[in-house]
């Protein structure tokens, strides 16, 4: 309806067309900003605790802030996802499940798809799976690898898209997990568990939050986490986001219409995202900063991977461009596309708006692949000074106790994933070893 209107009502008969080209470029580059409501009523609320089957725990020694008090409220979300994709090549089951002494769970959480992982999450976890075999060689059948897509919605939310608060998806990353260890444990009371945690984008922050939370009072028997990994995830405070949630234009009606009418764009309304903006431009999530959290897994000896995409293009459909050239051109078609919001929606992006300071923002173009900067991965200016002058090729980093592997073959933004070259850079001896000597054989 929105759309035909423009095409029948609107005098500049080029300007549906024009702003579809450029503002896709922009809404697609920018991935998370959007429109935002600051209306209440318009924002798709988390579930309550009460339904959830969960209640605030007043007993210190348990976790933090809930204790799980309903099991038959939580089966709706406690479900094991249905669509895993080319997960066989990443799990390894021996043929006599009695004589496994250590059973692998790979845990894979998406980024911002509701079920599904992007294609790296898989290929990462079939190389811990050889490494795995390789470790125990003459005893494979002593060892198992079961690789799991864990959604942070489970079955329960899919409505709320992304827009759930940590708590929310904290429990719903916790029946799943139970679940697994659950399942593995059947097989054999005896088998010691190892987790590992693979998180893409947004799913990877949440992972670290959520681990933080976990280990804080775990006590299951013979089960380790052995090792936490994220794939391009800004740990820290995302300025993107930030910008997002102040744009006085993202947060106009005329920005949600533009999204809501262009199918492509719809995913991306801050209307539906805004709790999810929130957490990512904030310091602190649970009370506990980046840093905080980092530093207590590794007090409890979680080995941290950070792998961090640096690709100088991006394509979409058939075409390729660079972040600045599609920054630029949508810089300089700014003046007409405000002209044209003037003229329809009396609502144009001002010269002080957010967004524009954003699209200035040149250390997202010139050292990240535009959604995510390094500077939000980490910290060590020494290292992020690297990484930006070795961009177009593989580079491992040590660094604030963590290994950091970094490659233009990530792409975190567009339609291509380099997977030939990716797994290029997951077959290199040096990425390998650091892998291996993470990965415990025993408790």
């Amino acid at each position: 309806m929105a759309i035909m209107m423009l095409h029948t009502q609107n005098p500049y008969k080029n300007l549906y067309a024009l702003l579809k080209k450029t503002l896709f470029h922009i809404f697609i580059i920018a991935a998370l900003l959007c429109s935002c409501d600051n209306e209440h009523k318009n924002l798709s609320s988390s579930k309550n605790e009460d339904e959830l089957g969960f209640v605030f725990g007043d007993n210190p020694q348990s976790q933090r802030f809930y204790e799980k008090v309903n099991f038959e409220l939580s089966k709706a979300f406690n479900t094991e996802t249905h669509n895993h994709q080319n997960l066989s090549e990443c799990c390894y089951q021996p043929r006599f499940s009695r004589n496994i002494k250590d059973a692998y769970l790979i845990c894979l959480v998406p980024g911002f798809k509701i079920q599904d992982v992007d294609p790296y999450s898989p290929k990462i976890a079939k190389t811990l799976k050889d490494i795995i075999i390789g470790k125990f060689k003459c005893e494979e059948d002593k060892v198992s690898v079961v690789t799991k897509i864990f959604s942070r919605w489970g079955n329960f939310s899919p409505d709320n898209r992304d827009n759930e608060t940590f708590q929310t998806q904290y429990f719903i990353l916790r029946n799943q997990l139970d679940l697994q260890i659950k399942k593995l444990k059947e097989l054999n009371k005896n088998v010691n568990v190892h987790v590992i945690f693979i998180g893409e984008s947004y799913g990877g922050k949440m992972s670290l939050f959520f681990l933080d939370q976990l280990l804080e009072n775990f006590k299951t028997p013979n089960v380790s986490f052995d090792m936490f990994i994220t794939i391009h995830s800004p740990l820290y405070k995302m300025q993107m986001t930030y910008y997002a949630l102040r744009s006085k234009f993202l947060n106009s009606a005329a920005a949600y219409l533009l999204t809501s009418s262009i199918d492509i764009l719809d995913v991306l309304n801050v209307k539906d995202y805004k709790t999810t903006f929130e957490t990512l431009s904030s310091e602190y999530i649970n009370d506990t900063s980046t840093t905080q959290a980092l530093e207590n897994l590794k007090k409890k000896n979680v080995k941290i991977f950070n792998f961090i995409g640096t690709p100088n293009t991006i394509q979409f459909a058939h075409k390729t461009m660079t972040f600045k050239k599609a920054t630029i051109t949508f810089l300089d078609n700014i003046k007409t596309i405000n002209f044209g919001l003037k003229c329809t929606f009396q609502d144009p992006i001002e010269d002080q708006d957010s967004l524009l300071t954003f699209l200035r923002d040149k250390d997202y173009v010139e050292n990240s692949d535009f959604v995510v900067k390094t500077s939000e991965i980490v910290r060590d200016k020494k290292t992020i000074e690297q990484i930006k002058s070795h961009r177009d090729c593989f580079q491992v980093y040590q660094s604030e106790g963590m290994t950091f592997f970094v490659s233009p073959n990530i792409i975190h933004l567009g339609e291509v994933f380099n997977l030939d070259c990716f797994e290029k850079d997951l077959n290199d001896r040096n990425l390998r070893n650091q892998l291996s000597q993470a990965l415990c054989c025993k408790l």
